[in-house]
C-alpha cells in the first residue's frame, strides 16, 4: 500500500491507457462481431439491447465515483468509503436492469440476454472503483494492463464456447465468470499496493459522499439514456434485428470511445492539477488534449471512408456491407461526441459536479425530441440523425460550460 506517488509524464500515462483501451475496444468490438457471425443478427440486437439497458443504470449506481476519487481530497473520504459505495450500488442495478426488461415487454430470450450482459459488467465496475487508486498517483500501466487482459480474455472466452456449441447466454456467463477473475486476482492486489482495500460501510459517511457524487453520477445516467435514445425508439418501432443493422452501422463508436476514454484516464489527473495551480497552463493543456482527440477520430473518419464496406462485410456479414454510408456518418459523429466527451470530463476535472447535471438534462431532451420525430419517419437513418444532432448540442454546450470555468478561474487567481 501507499507506493509513490510521483507522477509520470502524460505521453507515458497516455501510452499504457491507449495500449490498454484498444485492446479493451478491441474485446468490445469482437463482442459485436462474434454475436453477428456466430449467432445472428437477432441475437447482436439483443446483445446490444443489454447494452444500451445496463449501461445508463450502472452509471446511475456507479456515481462516477472513481473521478471523484481521483480529484478530491483525502481528508474527508477514505478509498474504503468509495470502494463501500460501489459494492452497494452495483447489485441493485442487476436488480433494476431486470424490472426494467420485464416492463419493456421484451421476450423472455431477450430479458435473459439483457441479464446477462448486466452480469458480464458487474465485475467491470468493481474493477473501476479499484483502478481509482493507481490512477490518482497517475501510475496508470496498471490500469491499461488491466483493461487489455478484460477485453481480450472476454472476447476469446466468449469466442470459444460459442465456436463449441454453447447457447449465446451460456457464452456470456462464461465471460461474466473470466472477468471477475480479472477483478480478484490483477485489479484487487494491484489496488492495495496505493489504498487499503478494506471497504467501511459507514451510513453518515457514505450518505454524504452518496451526496457528492450524485450530480456526475445522475449526470452520467442521463448521458447514457441520451446515447441509447436512438436505440431505444429503433427497437420499439421496428424491431430487435432493425437494432442489430444500427448497431453494425454505430459500431465504430466503440472503437472511438474507448480511445477518448483512453486519452481522458491520463488527461483528468493533470486537468485538475494545473486547473488548481493555473488557469492559463489548464487552459494550454486542454487544447493539445483536444487536438489528439480531435486527430484520433479524425482517424477513424478516414477508416470509414476508406475501408468501412469491407469492414461491414468482413465484421458482419455481406448484407451489412450495404450500411457504408450510415458508417461514414458514424464516423463524422465520433469526432463531435470525442471532443464532448473530453470535454465533459474537464467538466469534472474541476470539480464542477452539479454543473454536469444540468448539461446532461438537456442533452436528454434533445435527444428524446429528435429521436420521437426522426426514428419512426426515417429508421435507422433517423436515429443517425438523433445522434448526430444529440453530440453537436453537447459538444457546444461543454464548449461554453468550459470558457467560462476558466474565464472564472483566471479572475479568481
Amino acid at each position: 500500500m501507499n507506493a509513490p506517488a510521483r507522477p509520470r509524464p502524460f505521453a507515458f500515462s497516455l501510452s499504457w491507457t491507449l495500449v490498454g483501451e484498444v485492446l479493451f475496444a478491441g474485446g468490445q468490438f469482437g463482442m459485436l462481431v462474434i454475436m453477428a457471425r456466430l449467432g445472428s443478427e437477432t441475437v447482436l440486437g439483443q446483445y446490444a439491447l443489454g447494452l444500451a439497458i445496463a449501461t445508463p443504470l450502472y452509471v446511475l449506481t456507479s456515481l462516477h465515483l472513481r473521478p471523484t476519487f481521483i480529484v478530491s481530497d483525502r481528508d474527508t473520504f477514505a478509498f474504503g468509503h468509495y470502494l463501500a459505495l460501489r459494492l452497494v450500488g452495483t447489485p441493485l442495478t442487476l436488480v433494476a436492469v431486470g424490472v426494467w426488461s420485464y416492463f419493456a415487454a421484451h421476450d423472455p430470450g431477450t430479458r435473459s440476454m439483457v441479464l446477462m450482459v448486466a452480469l458480464v459488467r458487474f465485475s467491470e465496475l468493481i474493477s473501476d472503483i479499484l483502478h481509482a487508486a493507481p490512477s490518482r498517483a497517475e501510475h496508470l500501466r496498471h490500469v491499461g494492463i488491466s483493461r487489455a487482459l478484460r477485453g481480450v480474455s472476454l472476447v476469446l472466452s466468449v469466442a470459444l464456447c460459442l465456436a463449441s456449441g454453447a447457447t449465446p447466454l451460456g457464452a456470456l456467463g462464461v465471460g461474466a465468470a473470466v472477468g471477475a477473475a480479472v477483478t480478484l486476482l490483477y485489479d484487487l492486489p494491484i489496488a492495495r499496493r496505493y489504498e487499503s482495500t478494506r471497504p467501511r460501510f459507514e451510513p453518515e459517511t457514505l450518505r454524504k459522499l452518496t451526496w457528492l457524487a450524485a450530480p456526475v453520477g445522475m449526470a452520467g445516467a442521463l448521458l447514457g439514456l441520451t446515447q441509447n435514445m436512438p436505440a431505444y425508439v429503433l427497437e420499439h418501432v421496428g424491431s430487435v434485428a432493425a437494432l442489430g443493422r444500427y448497431t453494425a452501422a454505430v459500431s465504430i463508436l466503440f472503437v472511438s470511445g474507448v480511445l477518448n476514454m483512453a486519452v481522458g484516464a491520463a488527461a483528468v489527473p493533470r486537468l485538475a492539477r494545473h486547473f488548481e495551480a493555473s488557469a492559463q497552463t489548464f487552459a494550454r493543456f486542454l487544447v493539445r488534449v483536444v487536438a489528439v482527440v480531435a486527430v484520433l477520430n479524425a482517424c477513424v473518419l478516414l477508416g470509414c471512408v476508406l475501408v468501412g464496406d469491407l469492414y461491414l462485410r468482413i465484421a458482419y456479414g455481406a448484407p451489412m456491407a450495404a450500411l457504408h454510408t450510415e458508417l461514414i456518418w458514424a464516423g463524422g459523429i465520433a469526432i463531435a461526441a470525442g471532443v464532448a466527451n473530453l470535454l465533459s470530463q474537464t467538466v469534472v476535472a474541476t470539480r464542477s459536479f452539479r454543473i454536469q447535471f444540468g448539461v446532461s438534462l438537456s442533452g436528454l431532451l434533445v435527444a428524446a425530441l429528435l429521436a420521437l420525430t426522426l426514428v419512426p419517419r426515417y429508421g435507422l437513418f433517423g436515429a443517425l440523425m438523433t445522434l448526430g444532432g444529440m453530440q453537436t448540442w453537447r459538444l457546444s454546450i461543454y464548449a461554453v460550460t468550459v470558457a467560462l470555468l476558466v474565464r472564472t478561474r483566471r479572475r479568481a487567481m
